[in-house]
């Protein structure tokens, strides 16, 4: 009986250790000699360590090692203590672990001094040389670190604060030579292990972040700069392991300062459980106001998509987004010209080329691909797919009115005209129609905006009449009236997404908005069926505004939420921006309630798109909601991003306009103006603007105007 009270007794007396030890606080930073003197630190969300004087000899240097929590009481103790009794902290017990590999690198967020000319350009310290801990409360641990560059005689002391909640720490490093500052130019960085993680680069280059999978799961690190500095983006990329590195290259200021803050994230910790997500963070961390979406800052970004794609576009598949779990056809190949994925591409660089600077070279683009497959569509006859092409033919046939543009499309229509499929659009009955007909909503993109671009350009109304009856037999079909979306086909009348809800898909419905807004445009303004058109896109405007996620996107699963969908999704959230914009444009839609969609989605598809102009998170092939990826694209999602980008872009071109238009003008001077042969001049004096030039063409007499800032008036 006593060895049972005994046992009683010590179980009692270790629950009671471990919720003392669960409930001393969520914070800790402490020097940690049993374990080769590491210094480590930790919150409620993320633990990192810092590799001290015991492994001077070793491979190790001032790389940051990231332990992997998801807890929210503190693990270092516990772990460093069971590490010693033979419980690996390498192995995930259901707490954490620490799989992060840092060896020689940077780790998260170490520091090097930055020499270009070498070609490993990056000089580390050791180890840190001493430590000091500076506070530690409930809220924030704060305490430093001194490394020696010993070739250089440089000392480095970094500050490290890690408040509460943060996935952040805040790094100061302040930098001497004989006891001086010193000014220099550094390197901060994370390391790419080996190059498997996915590395990235915000516009401003003041954010750089990974993702990666380890053991199946996703991690992310990153390094933010403040706005006083400088940063300019470098991948480093080394045969050698460990050296191949993303890193944000700068100075340190006339103290010698260096401030930064660093850290990660874990999918399995839960908060934080997608790449897209983890650059939201990052974005926001500072509270930096961002920079303002300009006409100009659209169409740079839908350039530089549009740019990338085109020198891409031969090795397409490289790129290729694929499900996870592949069907057979799916491949890595080149498409066909002429296959629908091309043809939505095409008809975005169509749109884009209407607004972009240099736009012979986009319609040349163009061009050349209708010009080696004579202007033909694809193999199908009846197919709405193998249609999609000729968007852009005709596009180009109304520029360079060309009959050989036109012809062929007007040829296999009339064909179809004579030999009519009509049987049902049911798409699981037995000899069905419903793929020479159009069964399936995608269709509605592919086919009618060709029917009715032809009808208009030949003014013959058989072309009007044949879309205008396939449209409502597909509308009859798929629309649901109750939740004022499409469903894909008939197949899914009867599925639901895990909530319950019915399964509506984003790109599917993007498909239709799109073609509305590609379609409306040219349907005769006296048509007697235009405003069926007109409104069901109204309809379907109003419900999606109702069901944009908080992210700015719109789930794969429209109904689905975050929950069943927690990635991202590109091309629907793109066709719908498209969409938006055009209703504003174009008065069907209220700007002051459509504007704020349109402009939370476009700040979610600039996340989505990496520093080098690809456009991530683009669903694979499919007829339902599945996958996306951060580091592959698809040219049909290509497509509707540049189709949104040129309409968003003349939204905000014309508001700018607007605003210009009447804006106040003053007038300084009479008879003069701001020219070199003029030789004006301007100065400001006592809170006075004092403007002075010469009259006419520089031979006559001196004018001066004067503007009063304080009281904002023209004195004369």
């Amino acid at each position: 009986m006593k060895w049972l009270l005994a046992l009683c007794f010590a179980i009692l007396i270790q629950s009671c250790a471990q919720r003392a030890e669960h409930n001393s606080g969520s914070l800790e930073a402490r020097h940690v000699p049993e374990r080769a003197d590491d210094f480590a630190v930790e919150n409620d969300k993320v633990a990192f360590r810092f590799y001290g004087p015991a492994l001077k000899e070793s491979a190790e240097n001032n790389g940051v090692d990231c332990w992997l929590k998801r807890v929210d009481y503190p693990v270092i103790n516990k772990w460093y203590r069971e590490e010693a009794e033979g419980k690996s902290y390498h192995v995930d017990h259901g707490e954490g672990y620490d799989p992060y590999h840092v060896g020689s690198s940077l780790g998260c967020g170490g520091v090097a001094l930055w020499q270009p000319e070498e070609q490993d350009k990056l000089l580390q310290p050791n180890v840190y040389n001493s430590f000091t801990v500076i506070e530690k409360t409930q809220q924030q641990v704060v305490f430093e670190l001194e490394y020696l560059y010993e070739q250089r005689g440089i000392r480095e002391v970094k500050r490290v604060t890690l408040e509460k909640s943060s996935q952040l720490y805040k790094a100061e490093s302040r930098f001497t030579k004989d006891g001086q500052p010193v000014q220099l130019q550094v390197a901060v960085g994370v390391t790419t292990h080996n190059g498997k993680a996915l590395a990235d680069v915000n516009d401003q280059q003041n954010i750089v972040s990974t993702w990666e999978r380890i053991d199946g799961s996703g991690v992310g690190t990153a390094v933010v700069l403040p706005s006083q500095y400088n940063g300019q983006y470098f991948d480093q990329r080394s045969a050698t392991p460990d050296r191949s590195h993303a890193l944000l290259v700068t100075s340190t200021d006339k103290q010698g300062r260096l401030i930064y803050y660093s850290g990660s994230a874990w999918e399995k910790a839960g908060d934080i459980t997608a790449y897209y997500q983890w650059k939201s963070y990052l974005q926001q961390y500072l509270g930096e106001e961002q920079s303002p979406v300009t006409a100009q800052s659209v169409k740079a970004l839908t350039k530089k998509v549009a740019d990338w794609q085109i020198a891409h576009h031969e090795e397409q598949g490289k790129y290729r987004a694929l499900p996870r779990n592949p069907p057979d056809w799916a491949n890595r190949d080149r498409y066909h010209d002429l296959e629908w994925h091309q043809g939505a591409l095409y008809t975005g660089m169509n749109e884009w080329r209407k607004i972009a600077d240099d736009p012979s070279r986009y319609t040349q683009w163009l061009r050349d691909i209708g010009e080696r497959n004579n202007w033909k569509l694809h193999q199908r006859p009846y197919h709405a797919d193998d249609h999609t092409v000729g968007q852009f033919y005709l596009a180009m046939y109304e520029d360079f009115q060309r009959e050989d543009m036109l012809t062929p499309v007007r040829e296999q229509f009339d064909w179809i005209l004579q030999n009519p499929q009509t049987g049902t659009l049911d798409w699981l009955a037995e000899d069905t129609d419903a793929h020479d007909r159009w069964g399936w909503c995608d269709a509605l993109f592919m086919a009618p905006p060709v029917w009715t671009r032809l009808a208009k350009f030949t003014g013959e109304d058989k072309y009007l009449e044949f879309m205008d009856q396939e449209y409502h037999a597909t509308y009859d079909l798929l629309w649901s009236e109750q939740e004022q979306l499409f469903w894909r086909d008939s197949s899914y009348f009867y599925q639901h997404e895990n909530n319950g809800e019915d399964i509506f898909w984003a790109r599917g419905n993007g498909w239709v908005f799109g073609g509305l807004a590609l379609m409306i445009p040219d349907l005769p303004q006296d048509w007697e069926g235009r405003g069926f058109y007109v409104d069901l896109f109204k309809k379907m405007a109003r419900r999606l505004k109702s069901i944009q996620r908080e992210d700015g996107t719109w789930s794969m699963g429209l109904l689905g939420g975050t929950e069943g969908y927690p990635e991202i999704e590109t091309s629907g959230t793109s066709f719908f921006t498209f969409g938006l914009a055009w209703g504003i444009n174009q008065g069907i839609l209220d700007s002051s309630e459509y504007r704020p969609v349109i402009m939370k989605a476009w700040n979610a598809l600039k996340l989505a798109v990496n520093h080098e102009g690809m456009l991530g998170y683009v669903q694979p092939v499919g007829a339902a909601p599945g996958d996306s990826f951060p580091d592959y694209t698809e040219v049909y999602g290509v497509g509707a991003f540049l189709a949104a980008g040129s309409e968003l872009y003349k939204l905000l071109r014309d508001e700018e306009r607007a605003k210009f238009a009447e804006a106040q003008v003053q007038t300084f001077m009479e008879n003069s103006g701001w020219c070199w042969f003029q030789d004006p001049r301007a100065v400001i004096q006592n809170n006075k603007l004092v403007i002075g030039s010469v009259e006419g063409n520089s031979a006559g007499n001196a004018v001066v105007g004067v503007y009063d800032l304080s009281q904002d008036k023209l004195m004369g």
